[in-house]
């Protein structure tokens, strides 16, 4: 797999994203913790020291208190409080790889919060649907529940919402190799981040444009973006988002510095509870680079480089089906594939390539192309039948005006004749 792409799991409360974080806050919050009754500010902490336990990568110390805050918001019967315990539930689970477990979360906040009429939540939990849906490489779904959060978030004139949303159609268009698509909708993000001043969503479509640009083979512009993220991301204290730029930059380089840097970033990855997809990748990413530096050598050097192209794609594809990460098994068994076969091993090379081709298939087919065309079409066609009907509304107050401007005037003239009449 050439590329690591970013797939945002979002908080209901998206101004945390621009507030003060890390251990020095989590460890303030949690001084306060056990002083409080079990009410709902109680639960509205816990919310809030779980977005900071994310930052800080403290994925089962989240899980921990968000089971507590989901038990007393119960008890309390406070549905707005249950909805955002599971909405953040669903982020942490979804974040250790448990994408099933993550979408019943996420289902039962977006089933509450439809009965509340939370629009906001709603964009939001329908987003993560669609996030866990794409991370699972089922693009014609994830894009489904994409554009219907667009739609919610262009009613509602949320900036920041459209640059969250837009950034993930960003990704699926990428991982379906559609870069015009792709370049759009990272152009769109990136304006509405700036206009938003949400430098997280800013720093996504300065990525995803480093993507692009080094699929259009523009090295110099690719890492120019990959390094206007970086600091945004560094700024912002964002590890996940910095790792991923490091890898791609590290693609762009010659074999023996990307080795090199590839492993320098596995010994920072080595020590991440999370972060299962950009361990898979980066892992994925060596044992590609051990067999193109053995394709240049010879001998006993060779050998060894073979086997340790062996033993980090079988890491790679391990990690990538306990992720059910479809993208990334298919890119790395085809890797296997071409390894097993230099080895020799003709019959498991056969058996890689054939698991590669069925996988390749169902992503890449052209129903689902066309499928994902449709509903983007769908969702454009949704947008012209409100500009219609706006217009349409606009022309009649219009002529309503222009009536009453009429009757206005003919009135004066009576009036006019009548006074001339009498006198």
């Amino acid at each position: 797999m050439k590329h690591l792409l970013i797939f945002l799991l979002l908080f209901s409360c998206a101004e945390s994203f621009a507030q003060k974080k890390g251990q020095a806050l989590v460890d303030s919050m949690l001084q306060v913790l056990p002083t409080l009754k079990e009410d709902s500010n109680k639960v509205n902490l816990i919310l809030s020291l779980s977005e900071q336990l994310y930052y800080v990568s403290k994925m089962n110390d989240g899980i921990s208190y968000l089971k507590e805050g989901l038990s007393i918001a119960q008890k309390l019967n406070w549905e707005k409080g249950i909805a955002g315990c599971y909405l953040n539930l669903g982020n942490f689970v979804g974040d250790t790889g448990n994408i099933v477990q993550a979408r019943v979360y996420f289902e039962k906040s977006l089933e509450i919060n439809r009965k509340l009429n939370d629009k906001m939540s709603i964009a939001t939990l329908l987003n993560n649907l669609g996030r866990g849906y794409q991370f699972e490489s089922d693009f014609s779904n994830a894009v489904s529940y994409f554009f219907e959060a667009l739609k919610m978030a262009k009613e509602m004139k949320n900036r920041e919402r459209i640059a969250l949303i837009g950034t993930n159609i960003t990704a699926t268009y990428i991982l379906q190799k559609n870069y015009t698509k792709a370049e759009e909708y990272a152009k769109m993000t990136l304006e509405n981040a700036e206009i938003a001043k949400t430098p997280y969503h800013a720093a996504a479509a300065l990525e995803h444009l480093g993507v692009i640009y080094s699929e259009k083979q523009d090295t110099i512009a690719a890492i120019k973006y990959f390094n206007r993220a970086i600091a945004v991301y560094r700024a912002e204290g964002i590890a996940e988002g910095e790792l991923e730029c490091m890898i791609e930059i590290s693609n762009l380089e010659m074999l023996e510095p990307r080795l090199k840097s590839k492993l320098e970033i596995q010994q920072i990855l080595d020590n991440q509870n999370s972060l299962v997809q950009v361990k898979a990748s980066n892992l994925g990413s060596i044992g590609t680079t051990y067999y193109e530096l053995a394709e240049t050598k010879t001998g006993s050097i060779k050998r060894e480089y073979i086997l340790q192209a062996a033993k980090y794609l079988r890491k790679a594809i391990d990690l990538a089906k306990d992720a059910k990460s479809m993208d990334l098994l298919a890119g790395y068994s085809m890797q296997l594939s071409k390894v097993e076969n230099e080895r020799g091993n003709f019959k498991e090379a056969l058996a890689l390539y054939k698991e590669y081709n069925t996988i390749n298939d169902s992503l890449f087919s052209q129903e689902k192309k066309n499928t994902i065309a449709g509903i983007e079409g769908k969702h454009n066609i949704a947008i012209k039948d409100n500009e219609i009907a706006i217009n349409q509304l606009m022309l009649a107050n219009q002529r309503k005006t222009q009536w009453g401007l009429i009757a206005g005037l003919a009135l004066l003239i009576v009036i006019g004749s009548l006074l001339y009449w009498q006198s």
